[in-house]
């Protein structure tokens, strides 16, 4: 495995920052179960979404496909906010519910990746070629 020679962006930057995006996504796809990752970008989406309509089909998009339990990508999140997650959902229904719908599961999540993912990604080639690429 690759060593840290330069300097690493934060897991929040890889999360977030364009560039740095694609990198973190080929390790994990590689490396890991990618649910965390895809449901942290997707809420990312939903977040920066401003047609209501749109806002609505990604919420219910995203409680389909990693909320619910009978869902093949459902994420690990505590049960409480599960539950809460969709009767917020639904109680706000047809209207869009509000943008920090997601928040406490992705801190839960957020927590996950920097616990579980992102100390391997310290080590790993997509890492060297992000600090060649960047010049980190």
């Amino acid at each position: 495995p690759a060593s840290i020679s330069g300097s690493a962006p934060t897991s929040h930057e890889l999360l977030n920052d364009p560039r740095y995006i694609p990198y973190f996504e080929e390790y994990v796809e590689q490396n890991f179960d990618a649910d965390l990752f895809h449901f942290y970008r997707t809420v990312t989406d939903f977040e920066n979404e401003r047609n209501p309509s749109k806002a609505v089909l990604k919420a219910g998009s995203i409680i389909d496909r990693f909320i619910s339990l009978e869902s093949l990508d459902t994420i690990d999140i505590d049960e409480l906010t599960r539950n809460e997650l969709i009767q917020t959902y639904e109680m706000y229904l047809p209207r869009p519910p509000p943008q920090t719908l997601f928040q406490r599961a992705v801190h839960q999540v957020k927590a996950q990746i920097d616990s579980e993912i992102y100390p391997g990604f310290l080590h790993s080639r997509q890492l060297q070629r992000l600090q060649n690429d960047f010049r980190l």
